[in-house]
């Protein structure tokens, strides 16, 4: 989860996603090639197989990474872990937006959301045994209307043509969300830049439809150079995201996430 609100924050300038391999033992050589080989001609393990698969270890089910994982002598891919892929697409377009909204009414549960200018929304939970997934119905978030994929949902932007989701959020025209939630122990993104096709259904609903315009972090700057988003000064935080920021920056802390 680290990783994901690492992608979803619109704090930093760079988050590094590591490819490299565990080891059992600091001789130890990518895997196939351990310390104990005797061969000096050892054979490393490819990283991907001839059947299009690779031999990375999986998706992380949770956090800390599971023990049977940390501790092998596999590669690790975070590039392919499930979800970072869409974020890696949130951020593009949501990075350095200055937050706007935090909805830390139930952040006691070890459940927050924020969003960022008037197009990016995240919501996330804390992983416990006794919560189940956190439903957003209701939640004045305030983008546009429409359908949204959660982009923390998709296992690879390969071949994803936007026509559907795993996990979509719809947005009712008074900015309240009709349909959403956060699985359990999980991370949503969504951004106005990413909407599914409206269903028929929808369309019903809201038979007028207006244009979405997505602000992005660039944009933002160029619009307004009087209230500019510097990300490589030194200006303090609260100075150059506000204290909307700040109130986030709190609110992670008290949910105790990691």
């Amino acid at each position: 989860q680290q990783h994901k609100f690492l992608l979803a924050t619109p704090f930093g300038l760079v988050v590094r996603l590591w490819g490299g391999f565990g080891w059992t033992d600091l001789h130890d050589g990518p895997p196939g090639c351990r310390a104990t080989n005797t061969d000096s001609k050892c054979k490393p393990m490819p990283v991907y197989t001839k059947s299009g698969g690779d031999n990375c270890i999986p998706t992380p089910a949770g956090t800390p990474l599971e023990s049977e994982y940390a501790d092998s002598h596999r590669w690790a891919c975070e590039h392919r872990w499930a979800g970072l892929a869409g974020l890696v697409d949130y951020r593009k377009s949501c990075r350095g937006l200055p937050v706007t909204a935090v909805f830390s009414e139930e952040v006691g549960k070890g459940n927050l959301a924020f969003r960022t200018g008037s197009t990016c929304f995240v919501a996330l939970q804390r992983n416990t045994s006794d919560v189940g997934d956190w439903s957003l119905n209701g939640l004045a978030i305030g983008l546009p209307e429409g359908r949204y994929c959660d982009l923390a949902s998709l296992p690879t932007k390969k071949g994803w043509n936007g026509e559907a989701c795993p996990n979509e959020v719809v947005i009712a025209a008074n900015g309240l969300v009709s349909q959403g939630k956060v699985p359990r122990g999980d991370l949503l993104a969504i951004h106005a830049g990413a909407t599914l096709p409206m269903s028929s259904s929808s369309l019903a609903r809201s038979p007028q439809k207006g244009t979405i315009q997505v602000e992005t972090a660039c944009m933002a700057r160029f619009r307004d150079s009087g209230s500019s988003l510097d990300l490589t000064s030194g200006t303090p935080l609260s100075a150059r995201f506000g204290a909307v920021a700040l109130q986030l920056a709190a609110a992670v802390a008290a949910a105790n996430f990691w």
